[in-house]
């Protein structure tokens, strides 16, 4: 069972698996997330989208102690994806 993180607080999922929030030093933002475009996309909208349905995996590095989207579910399946979302740009002025 996943677990949302709270600020601060470490959550432990049915794997056993412990994750704690990172810190944010300083003032990453000049305006509340619920008003911040880069935060909360539902301020900026989306459509549906044209690709493929399925996990993508980049090259690069990885953190290997990161959870799993198919930690998510006790029987270790990865969900069915059913559509993909593009967000729209925003007019930052």
């Amino acid at each position: 069972m996943w677990l949302p993180l709270v600020s601060g607080l470490a959550r432990e999922t049915s794997t056993g698996n412990r994750y704690e929030t990172i810190p944010v030093t300083g003032n990453p933002t000049d305006r509340p997330a619920a008003s911040h475009a880069d935060l909360n996309l539902a301020l900026r909208g989306y459509e549906r989208a044209s690709a493929a349905l399925e996990l993508v995996f980049y090259n690069g590095p990885t953190d290997s102690g990161a959870p799993q989207l198919a930690g998510i579910f006790a029987d270790r399946r990865v969900p069915e994806f059913t559509s993909a979302q593009q967000v729209y740009d925003w007019n930052w002025s």
